[in-house]
Formats: C-alpha cells, structure tokens, sequence
C-alpha cells in the first residue's frame, strides 16, 4: 500500500513542477527531486518488505524501475532548463 501512497505523492510532486517549469521558476528543480527521493525510498522499503517476506508482484518491481528512471529524466530536464534560466537571467 506504501508504493500506491508514495505514487500519489509522486504526481503531486509533478504538478508542481509542471506548474513551476511554465511559470519559469528556479524552484522547480525542488519538487522533482523531492519526488526521485521518495521513489528511491519506496523502493527501497519494497526491497526490505521482500526480503522479510513479504507478498509482491514482479510488475510492481518493474513498475517502479519505470517510474525512478522516467523522473530521472524529468529531473534532468528541469535542472537543465533551471541552468538556462539562471544563466540568461539578469
């Protein structure tokens, strides 16, 4: 149930970027990050709910590398749109 919490706040996370990146905040890098770093910790507490035990689905696994790598990516682009605007900014 952890991991469909943590989604749920992933996509929050993405709004505000989103919302951030039209707007042409610096501060957009923030949320997205925030966002990479709770999906690295779900997975790590999937990871140690498996180990122990614990019921799981390989799609869930898969799901989740999906998620972590596309942020990445997002985090990349937004902090090279950031770099951007920082270095045109007066």
């Amino acid at each position: 149930m952890f991991i469909v919490w943590t989604n749920l706040v992933s996509g929050v996370f993405y709004l505000i970027t989103s919302f951030g990146l039209i707007k042409h905040k610096l501060w957009s890098i923030l949320p997205i990050n925030s966002s990479l770093m709770l999906l690295l910790a779900a997975q790590s507490g999937l990871f140690l709910h498996i180990k122990i035990g614990g019921a799981y689905e390989m799609k869930t696994i898969y799901a989740m590398l999906f998620r972590i790598t596309l942020t990445l990516l997002f985090a990349l682009f937004v902090k090279y749109k950031t770099t951007q605007w920082k270095k045109y900014s007066y």
